[in-house]
């Protein structure tokens, strides 16, 4: 079992090393993905928030590196027990007969019985059986997880630097939609950053990577920001504001900039939870 890193009251900061995350398998990785796709697809037609889907995937990444999901056939289970808990941890009401509707419509999709995917109505035979699979393994989830599943996420970082160092509302806007797009890739193309990196580290990095690629310069270093004669403030350096090690930062640019390369879009990854479906019936 990995063990994650502790803060200075003890608790688990949910946060893993470099080491313990390359010694997990590039398959195991690429179904982690697949999986992840497949929550922001089933987010989606449930009308969620981005940021659900996000917390959602956070809480997959985490169980995985406890318990690996690979090669599992209730793996999909898991993934949509942690959508669900994600909906309740963020006060976004969604009646389970709807999260097992859409999470069974979505997995089925292209498969041999059902090409547009089960359709799976409260009352009948399966409907039980699929409510009881997802029940199971959100107890399943929250057992592993220690009945931890609270977590920060980048989403009002990014938005907070964005109105800091943004000196126009356009340029405010800009930056904190460029970065928030670009973190929304991420929780598909490289889950594991968000257990690797604390939220603040991954906000402060991609505001900074929004600003590169819009030729907006940041600053590097405090300066004053005030009027002479009053109450002087000044304006710490945007890697300092979240206290970012600049290491820290070129470290997640990287893995960014890596995640781009060309591969599966989210639809791609998540039909093919149907084919490795059908491989087990």
């Amino acid at each position: 079992m990995a063990q994650n890193t502790l803060v200075e009251n003890k608790q688990p900061l949910w946060l893993f090393s470099a080491e313990e995350i390359a010694s997990i398998p590039p398959y195991e990785k690429q179904f982690v993905r697949k999986l992840a796709a497949y929550i922001i697809v089933c987010s989606e037609w449930l009308s969620l928030p981005l940021p659900v889907a996000h917390y959602a995937v956070v809480l997959l990444t985490r169980y995985d590196m406890l318990y690996d999901l690979e090669p599992r056939t209730e793996a999909p289970y898991i993934a949509a027990a942690c959508l669900f808990l994600a909906c309740k941890v963020q006060e976004t009401h969604k009646r389970l007969r709807d999260v097992v509707f859409w999470t069974v419509k979505v997995r089925t999709r292209k498969s041999r019985d059902y090409p547009g995917g089960e359709e799976v109505l409260e009352g009948s035979v399966r409907y039980v059986e699929e409510k009881e699979n997802l029940l199971s393994a959100e107890r399943d989830v929250l057992r592993c997880l220690h009945f931890d599943i609270f977590l920060e996420t980048p989403h009002s970082s990014i938005v907070q630097l964005a109105k800091i160092y943004g000196n126009t509302r356009e340029n405010q806007r800009m930056l904190a939609q460029f970065a928030l797009n670009v973190l929304h890739d991420t929780y598909v193309s490289i889950p594991f950053l968000h257990i690797r990196y604390r939220a603040k580290e991954i906000a402060t990095a991609l505001v900074a990577f929004a600003a590169a690629m819009y030729d907006y310069a940041l600053p590097d270093k405090t300066i004053e920001n005030g009027q002479s004669g009053q109450n002087e403030s000044r304006l710490v350096a945007f890697h300092e504001y979240f206290q970012v090690n600049r290491i820290v930062l070129n470290e997640i640019w990287k893995r960014v900039l890596d995640c781009y390369e060309p591969e599966y879009s989210s639809e791609d990854k998540t039909n093919s939870l149907s084919k490795e479906e059908n491989r087990h019936r």
